[in-house]
């Protein structure tokens, strides 16, 4: 078996799971013109792995669990960089080793292999997103259609300015075996909540419980496919579109068509 074979870990695994938290206030933002609340993106979903987490070189005295920890999140921005790069089928561990000047026998000290590694990667560049995502919905106030367009928002600027990430998170997911598969489908449906909420707006209608869900898979599948596409986008002008397919089961046309012209 040669050495590309090898580092395809096929034992599938459940991977190491971050904890869902409970929600963190992303602290008060500033108020822009028109009274309207502005909100700024927070630090990338998975940072550049040459970028940030370096020890110091030489003998340095931290504790051996901080410098596990940070070859551990080192390890886990680079799988990302490298699956959102070459794809999950092409990308190997030696790029994961390169991107993040580690060893192989440290990463295996960390991870039984390439799969592994990947949905350890998924669940906490998730799970980061996932905050950044509430932390802008909260923007939006008490009004769940405004909550909602403040997420999208954020959702689509993610997409823009960190296209590499989202490559990984929304299409090679797709390509990394059925325990992927499963929490990708965990994710959609707790961000299926968020668009639910449109049920508590004043004269909201009661669609189907599978709406939200739909809602989500749409939007998912329209991003991969610009994702996936040599078509240059700009995701901003998505928002009216997106927000109109969301409101439209809830709220009505006339709602709908609102959003569409804003």
């Amino acid at each position: 078996m040669g050495e590309r074979e090898k580092e395809i870990d096929t034992d599938v695994g459940a991977g190491t799971a971050v904890a869902e938290p409970g929600e963190t206030s992303a602290g008060p933002a500033p108020a822009a013109a028109g009274g309207t609340v502005a909100f700024a993106s927070l630090d990338p979903v998975m940072p550049d792995p040459k970028a940030s987490g370096k020890l110091p070189a030489g003998r340095h005295g931290l504790p051996p669990e901080l410098v596990v920890e940070v070859q551990r999140q080192r390890i886990l921005a680079a799988m990302v960089a490298a699956v959102g790069e070459k794809g999950y089928d092409d990308a190997v561990v030696q790029d994961v080793l390169d991107r993040a000047s580690i060893s192989r026998l440290t990463f295996y000290k960390h991870f039984k292999g390439k799969r592994e590694c990947f949905l350890a990667a998924f669940e906490l560049a998730i799970e980061r997103l996932r905050r950044r995502l509430t932390g802008a919905a909260r923007t939006g106030g008490d009004v769940p259609r405004d909550r909602l367009r403040a997420g999208l928002a954020e959702l689509l600027r993610f997409v823009e300015n960190e296209a590499r990430t989202a490559r990984a998170l929304l299409v090679e997911v797709n390509a990394a075996g059925l325990e992927a598969l499963a929490r990708r489908d965990a994710a959609m449906r707790r961000f299926a909540g968020y668009v639910d909420g449109l049920r508590e707006e004043p004269g909201a209608a009661s669609p189907p419980p599978i709406t939200s869900e739909s809602i989500v898979g749409g939007i998912v599948s329209l991003l991969h496919s610009r994702l996936t596409s040599d078509r240059p986008t700009d995701y901003s002008e998505l928002l009216p579109q997106l927000m109109h397919f969301a409101v439209l089961p809830y709220l009505g046309p006339k709602t709908a068509d609102a959003e569409l012209a804003s």
